[in-house]
């Protein structure tokens, strides 16, 4: 048997129950701009950290992991103020976390957005955010980086692959490590101003992957 998978992770769970002369095939997939949005390289030249802008993407439902992300802004808004804003784009989906957004001061849960507006959300944002307990790739971390946002996400192995040496990861179940972390994060000059070209070297990173896995995955059903 043959099977195509989108990330190492996914290869690696899979293998668990498969046969040993099972073919698993790396063929992850190229990112496009689906948003159009545009690289601004000098988005971090300055931060003000008392106008903190985070950005969530993605329907809200149990997986995606949005109380550990209230708690998280929640710790910040404990040492930052609470002039900082947590943006939730996505559909409120099931589960007991869309209501917990909507009775969290600071948190605006904007629905269904264009692709206009999302670019314009991203570009008075601080980072993006993604606190999912599992993900099979997180396409979106990757989607957004074409605009050059830093990402900061749950410590989790695919993340982790998909980031590379951009972004940073947090342990989302401690809100106030993870609150200390991106505060230091924010706060270092030299590491946030890396990120949106750390950001624009992750995707081509990324991408010559996926091509060479289109590669190696023609060779190998042509032999």
């Amino acid at each position: 048997d043959s099977f195509f998978v989108n990330s190492l992770k996914t290869k690696q769970d899979l293998q668990q129950f498969c046969q040993s002369d099972a073919r698993i095939i790396m063929l992850r997939p190229q990112v496009r701009n689906v948003f159009a949005l545009p690289h601004n390289s000098g988005r971090y030249n300055s931060v003000d950290l008392s106008k903190l802008k985070i950005v969530m993407l993605g329907t809200v439902e149990p997986r995606k992991n949005y109380s550990a992300a209230v708690a998280i802004f929640n710790a910040l808004k404990q040492r930052l103020g609470d002039s900082i804003e947590l943006h939730i784009v996505g559909r409120l989906g099931w589960g007991p976390d869309a209501s917990l957004l909507q009775n969290t001061a600071g948190v605006f849960c904007r629905g269904y957005l264009s692709a206009d507006e999302i670019k314009t959300l991203l570009d008075s944002a601080t980072f993006y955010l993604s606190t999912s307990h599992d993900e099979g790739l997180g396409l979106p971390l990757l989607e957004l980086q074409y605009s050059g946002i830093a990402v900061v996400a749950a410590k989790i192995p695919v993340f982790a692959e998909v980031l590379g040496e951009s972004g940073l990861l947090v342990d989302v179940s401690d809100a106030e490590q993870a609150a200390e972390q991106i505060i230091t994060f924010c706060s270092d000059t030299v590491q946030i101003q890396q990120q949106s070209e750390l950001a624009r070297q992750n995707i081509q990173r990324w991408n010559a992957l996926a091509a060479a896995d289109k590669q190696a995955a023609s060779v190998l059903f042509r032999e």
